[in-house]
């Protein structure tokens, strides 16, 4: 669980970094931000894993946000 906090504040970190760099002007049309995860558990969550499991309901709704950034890919 802790590490899918961990995964969304980066997710949402990176967001607002991205956000701003086009608010200074920067190109960034075909380049894709990065962000890496090596908990296995967590990317099965973000991956579409069953989020009404035994252990998994009761993720906060704000945590299923990476999963709605990894289905747009506009991280990878």
């Amino acid at each position: 669980m802790r590490y899918l906090i961990a995964l969304c504040e980066a997710t949402t970190e990176a967001i607002w970094i991205w956000r701003l760099m086009l608010g200074f002007g920067c190109s960034l049309n075909d380049q894709k931000c990065v962000i890496y995860e090596d908990n296995q558990s967590c990317l099965k969550l973000v991956e579409g894993a069953d989020w009404n499991s035994k252990r998994s309901k009761h993720v906060d709704v704000k945590y299923c946000f990476v999963q709605e950034v990894a289905k747009r890919k506009q991280f990878t």
